[in-house]
């Protein structure tokens, strides 16, 4: 049978493995919060429409990604309907954004044609 002080080494080893893991994962970051790929909403926030970016109080920070972003952008000048067209406001924004380098709610990349959640 395993020492106290064995036990307490494979429990710490144990700790030490599975820590990282959990700190790491997306879901642990924003707990309660999510990017709704069929509503192509985050938090109730629409990634669609008239989107203003701003400095501090956002709506949804971002991070422009070259590969694998959640989200494919188009800027379109009218007519932003459907997931992941933008048409860039300075006012009367349905969503607001920020853009950061780190600890984005989502990630995107711009597109000239099929824009969309991934």
């Amino acid at each position: 049978m395993a020492t106290s002080k064995t036990m307490h080494l494979l429990r710490r080893l144990a700790l030490a493995l599975v820590a990282p893991v959990l700190l790491l994962h997306p879901w642990s970051a924003s707990a309660g919060e999510s990017f709704d790929k069929g509503s192509c909403t985050f938090n109730g926030h629409k990634l669609y429409g008239d989107i203003r970016v701003v400095s501090s109080g956002a709506d949804v920070t971002v991070r422009e990604v070259t590969s694998g972003a959640d989200l494919n952008v188009k800027k379109v000048t009218s007519g932003a309907s459907s997931c992941g067209e933008w048409r860039m406001v300075t006012s009367g924004a349905d969503t607001t954004v920020r853009f950061v380098s780190s600890g984005a709610d989502v990630s995107i990349r711009y597109v000239t044609s099929s824009p969309g959640a991934n």
